[in-house]
Order: C-alpha cells, then structure tokens, then sequence
C-alpha cells in the first residue's frame, strides 16, 4: 500500500516540477518576445492542468 503511495507522491512532485519549470520557462520567453508567449500560452495549459485536477 506504501509503494503505490510513493509512486503517486513521485508523480505528484514530478507533474508539479514540470509545470513550474514549464511557467518559468514561459516567464522567461515572454520577456524576450511577448508574440511567442501568446501563441505558446493558449495551447499548452488545457492538457497539462486538467488532469492534475483531482476529481474530488
């Protein structure tokens, strides 16, 4: 029981480390070239948040 925990708390962190380095990456982008980060910005969320939303 243990084992799945840590294999979901594992992927728990790893999601939320991409999606922050993913925004910062964003961050840094969009003070280079703000029409990069318009296009790049509406596309990429949608898939990356919905599924870490829980269920409830």
């Amino acid at each position: 029981m243990s084992f799945s925990y840590h294999i979901c708390f594992m992927l728990y962190l790893w999601n939320k480390v991409v999606f922050s380095s993913w925004l910062l990456w964003i961050r840094i982008m969009g003070f280079r070239s703000k029409p990069l980060d318009m296009s790049v910005v509406p596309k990429v969320p949608p898939s990356l948040v919905l599924p870490a939303i829980p269920n409830g």
